[in-house]
């Protein structure tokens, strides 16, 4: 929920001018190992705590998704990636378009793996420019970086989902 107001509301409105009334999503439970594997680490899927956003649907009709927005018009772009890096400030794993594997082109993973004991570590992929400042707040001119925590890589197969 907080993602939800506090960073797709404030980025639906400044690049469309309408609320998001509905999340699309691929799923969230599936009992599975990571990327479908056969062996290996679980999925936070399996413990019903990722889901899979791929896209949103507007007060005003319009839909966006992942796959064709990502790499959309202006707006479309800027709404995805402060919704993406907006996520890493709520989420502990968010992996989407340019990631190192190509299974998130057309969706969004978000979860609260346990990264760190404190939880102070987010795996974000791709990973937050360091002077991102979500289009809202540059409109209202607020020029502070809504991402204040600590960003590290994963370790090699750690952000396999």
């Amino acid at each position: 929920t907080k993602w939800l107001i506090n960073e797709v509301q404030p980025a639906a409105m400044a690049a469309f001018g309408s609320p998001v009334v509905e999340m699309v999503a691929f799923g969230s439970y599936n009992c599975r190992r990571r990327n479908n594997a056969r062996s290996g680490r679980l999925s936070e899927h399996a413990f019903a705590n990722a889901v899979d956003v791929r896209g949103f649907k507007l007060a005003n009709g319009q839909e966006t998704n992942v796959l064709k927005g990502w790499r959309g018009s202006a707006a479309e772009q800027a709404f995805w990636r402060d919704v993406a890096y907006g996520a890493c400030t709520t989420f502990t794993t968010v992996l989407g378009p340019g990631s190192a594997d190509r299974q998130h082109e057309n969706h969004l993973h978000l979860d609260f793996a346990r990264h760190s004991t404190q939880r102070q570590i987010h795996v974000c992929r791709p990973k937050v420019p360091q002077d991102w400042v979500a289009m809202a707040r540059r409109n209202s001119g607020q020029q502070t970086a809504a991402f204040g925590g600590s960003i590290e890589e994963p370790l090699r197969g750690e952000d396999d989902e």
